[in-house]
């Protein structure tokens, strides 16, 4: 739930890189329960809070929305038609809901679509999975080093790059197996996988989150470290491009332009001694801008009331300015989507 009346402030070029590029940011903030909808409208940047129970990854590809939520994957297909909300705000267009599918609890920490084939990383179950109707969900792969099927999070898998509409790359707290045997080692036992050779490709990480694919690269995060950098593959090493006082979790890319969410750490009760311990305990959550090619920060949203923890990033290139149908409208509003060549009775 909404944390208070949902406030923010730009600093640096935000709001004309958000402007420029076209795009809207999906963020979500499990601790509050909603998605925040980043766009802009006239050339200025708002947010609206969109209610969702505990949602954590989000995925938009196209004219196609997935948001995992508690316990299910709630898909959603764009309405291209503007779209006027109980509050007399105007939108592009809106995703309306289609339908739901019931996982129950298995933390998905990050989602993907390609050719309606969904990929899920699911932490509770540490393994990638896919989705079924007759099943909560079917397990494709599982690193090397979980002995077994189990929902203890063993080694706390959270993180998918995609390359071309299959998982590539993981990222886990540590090499373990056993219930939530990562918690021993989560200050330098992180790594990065090959999905398909089902091999390590760098460790020594501390809590890496939101491994990417852009160019030619291999991009992700070494939250506990709150660097953002890349995989230099021949030495087979992380190389930080660009540091932050937060915890990083979150990233997408459009252009040149890394979004990165940052937030405070969680109470050092669940993390002991992590290394950005002392700096991160006061920072506000928000999106920083960091042009990768010269590794600079070049703009941040920051959230001064509302949210307090972020955490996935999400791009939508089909609208500089649309709206989530959440059904939340207590009968204000009623949305139908029907084929355009549909005849009138």
């Amino acid at each position: 739930m909404l944390n208070g009346t949902l406030s923010f402030r730009l600093k640096g070029d935000f709001e004309s890189i958000l402007v420029q590029t076209g795009i809207s940011l999906l963020v979500s903030t499990h601790n509050s329960s909603g998605i925040v909808v980043v766009g802009s409208d006239n050339g200025s940047v708002r947010c609206r809070f969109k209610e969702f129970h505990l949602p954590m990854a989000v995925k938009a590809v196209k004219d196609e929305l997935l948001i995992a939520t508690k316990n299910e994957i709630r898909y959603f297909r764009w309405n291209e038609h503007p779209f006027q909300e109980c509050d007399g705000e105007s939108y592009d267009g809106c995703y309306v809901p289609r339908f739901t599918v019931s996982t129950g609890c298995i933390e998905v920490h990050e989602i993907s679509i390609s050719d309606g084939e969904v990929w899920i990383c699911n932490t509770r179950f540490s393994c990638l999975c896919t989705l079924h109707q007759n099943y909560s969900f079917v397990p494709q792969w599982y690193p090397s080093f979980v002995e077994k099927l189990d929902a203890g999070d063993q080694c706390h898998l959270n993180g998918m790059a995609i390359k071309d509409g299959k998982p590539a790359y993981a990222t886990a707290f540590a090499q373990s197996s056993g219930h939530e045997a990562w918690r021993s080692k989560y200050k330098d036992g992180g790594v990065l996988i090959d999905v398909k050779k089902n091999a390590v490709v760098c460790g020594g990480l501390c809590m890496p989150h939101s491994p990417r694919i852009c160019g030619n690269a291999i991009w992700l995060l070494d939250s506990g470290r709150g660097r953002f950098g890349f995989l230099n593959l021949a030495e087979s090493k992380f190389e930080p491009v660009f540091t932050s006082k937060g915890f990083m979790r979150g990233l997408a890319f459009c252009g040149q332009f890394a979004f990165i969410g940052t937030s405070s750490l969680r109470s050092n009760l669940a993390f002991p001694d992590c290394p950005i311990d002392a700096t991160a305990k006061a920072i506000k959550p928000g999106i920083i801008v960091v042009d990768i090619i010269s590794g600079k920060k070049v703009g941040k949203l920051e959230f001064e009331q509302g949210v307090d923890e972020l955490f996935s990033v999400e791009i939508c290139e089909r609208s500089k300015n649309p709206s989530i149908y959440t059904g939340n409208h207590q009968g204000k509003i009623d949305i139908w989507h029907v084929p355009s060549s549909s005849k009138a009775a």
